[in-house]
């Protein structure tokens, strides 16, 4: 895999290959529904967040994007020491936070190539963020600003992406040490991993 793929690129073939295959093996005819995250698969968060929590908090320890768990950033941080908490979450409720998140590279061209497929029905989703009441709405804004209204028409907001009927899903993968993976909602159809290229999130 070249350097310049990421898991997006890799997913929008792996998803092609996978589609004619279960058209064939299964006679499914229609277009096959793809849940892609916002978070960590479209928009740089992990990278964001931890770029801006060394700059305002130089001296206080950290959690790596590698290192991180699937868990609630302020869950992680505080078992470094409870009251690094109050650090993330200052962070978290900064106005205009969300909103400057870089997108992850490639993304955004894979996303609309997947989107433009008569073989794909794409959808993002995000979950909502209970220490940042500003979140959703500044994801919406990054949405808009980079991806259009057909995506902002196509966004799931959900608490957890398992609770939501797909094909297939991309998404970060609990304690999934630096990887990302596609599953199929049937397992004994499709479980498959890609590496994800960490170094396209600092």
């Amino acid at each position: 895999m070249q350097r310049s793929q990421t898991i997006l690129d890799t997913g929008k073939l792996l998803l092609l290959n996978i589609n004619r295959s279960f058209s064939k093996n299964y006679g499914c005819t229609s277009p096959m529904k793809v849940l892609v995250s916002f978070d960590g698969c479209v928009a740089a968060s992990e990278a964001h967040f931890l770029k801006e929590y060394r700059r305002r908090f130089p001296h206080e320890p950290y959690v790596r994007v590698e290192e991180r768990e699937g868990i609630p950033l302020a869950h992680q941080y505080g078992r470094l020491r409870p009251d690094l908490v109050n650090n993330v979450e200052t962070i978290l409720k900064t106005s205009g936070f969300f909103v400057k998140m870089a997108p992850i590279t490639g993304a955004i061209q894979a996303l609309k190539e997947m989107q433009n497929s008569e073989e794909l029905d794409v959808y993002l989703y995000v979950c909502p963020n209970q220490n940042s009441p500003k979140a959703l709405h500044e994801k919406f804004q990054w949405i808009q600003k980079n991806l259009g209204q057909v995506f902002v028409e196509r966004l799931i907001v959900a608490k957890d992406h398992a609770m939501l009927k797909a094909d297939l899903h991309i998404d970060w993968k609990e304690n999934c040490d630096g990887k990302a993976f596609l599953q199929h909602n049937d397992p004994n159809v499709f479980h498959l991993e890609c590496l994800f290229l960490m170094n396209f999130l600092h």
